[in-house]
């Protein structure tokens, strides 16, 4: 008799504790804001733009290496985007950070193919996002900014091997 009341008694529970599983299950949690939790971490796209031109006679240079890398602190991070000039001499670098109030960026501009399209100095810039205003977001993924950076002009290298 023990036995059976035993049984009965959990088949009882068991049936209550999933009827309050289900209870809370609902997709209309008011504590939640009325939509389901969400992980991760913010993030926003930065983008900048421009073309690479000669000092001399400010013709547009291919096959420029420009590298963006984010700084912090006047400390750069490990990871950064690396793109190429196209025939037109432009380029457009782009990378997804945590979106802050006041990003800065460092645009290294390095000629790296020798002296196929002329040989040129290194220089770096400075991007600075200040406020930035971010488009075509959703949750987390604030969106994306973009500056474009105009014309940088590089020095014809002076050195002779």
């Amino acid at each position: 008799m023990k036995t059976k009341f035993l049984k009965f008694y959990s088949a009882i529970l068991s049936s209550i504790l999933v009827l309050i599983g289900f209870a809370g299950c609902s997709d209309d949690d008011e504590d939640n804001g009325g939509g389901w939790a969400e992980y991760g971490t913010p993030s926003a796209k930065y983008k900048v733009k421009g073309s690479i031109v000669s000092k001399e006679d400010e013709t547009a240079i291919q096959r420029i290496r420009v590298v963006m890398v984010e700084t912090y602190e006047d400390k750069e991070a490990l990871r950064g985007d690396t793109v190429y000039t196209d025939n037109q001499g432009m380029f457009s670098a782009e990378l997804r950070t945590f979106p802050l109030e006041k990003v800065t960026f460092s645009i290294k501009v390095d000629d790296v193919d020798g002296e196929a399209n002329g040989s040129f100095e290194s220089t770096t810039q400075t991007v600075v996002f200040d406020k930035p205003t971010f488009t075509g977001g959703s949750s987390w993924y604030r969106g994306e900014t973009e500056k474009d950076l105009g014309k940088i002009t590089i020095t014809p290298s002076t050195k002779t091997e």
